[in-house]
């Protein structure tokens, strides 16, 4: 076991793990402070747009004991500025960004360029949109004006209008009360 600087970093070999900032580490990495437990991933080269520092997530594979990669979450410089989102990579016998998140605060699900008019953007060619399922939206859901909800009840599709539940017809695209 080596104990740096009165627990600045610690090595406890017999439960394989590494402290920062504390002398007994329960994980196999911990970082603790108690302001704030900041892990840095700095790219050092030049600033410019691209894809960064990635969190890298892995197993070793039965077949052949190689290391293979599962998933990985990637900082994404969005222009040669401040501007950065994430980007969450999925494996699939190859790598596929399943969601975006942008500077502008945007989310993207299956693209990579959110519609610039859309705070969601859900794009899929074989999935649809399933929105919170509720026996009773009107009487177990606080409702805020624009608020979705399914009746799992009465089958109907409602939504908040800012002052009362609304279901939306299932016959055409007629509103009723």
């Amino acid at each position: 076991d080596l104990n740096f600087d009165a627990g600045t970093f610690v090595i406890d070999s017999s439960a394989n793990r590494i402290g920062i900032g504390t002398t007994s580490p329960s994980y196999k990495l911990e970082v603790a402070d108690s302001t704030a437990a900041d892990i840095v991933l700095r790219d050092s080269g030049a600033s410019s747009a691209g894809n960064k520092g990635r969190l890298v997530f892995e197993h070793i594979r039965n077949s052949d004991s190689a290391d293979e990669q599962l998933a990985y979450i990637q900082a994404v410089a969005e222009n040669n500025q401040s501007d950065g989102g994430l980007r969450f990579v999925m494996r699939d016998n190859a790598d596929v960004e399943a969601m975006r998140m942008t500077s502008t605060g945007q989310i993207a699900v299956g693209t990579t360029t959110p519609n610039a008019n859309a705070l969601l953007d859900l794009t899929s060619s074989t999935l649809g949109f399933l929105p919170p399922r509720n026996a009773n939206p009107t009487a177990n859901i606080t409702g805020t004006a624009g608020l979705i909800a399914y009746d799992s009840t009465d089958n109907q599709l409602q939504f908040y209008d800012g002052t009362s539940w609304v279901t939306i017809s299932n016959s055409g695209s007629s509103i009723i009360d």
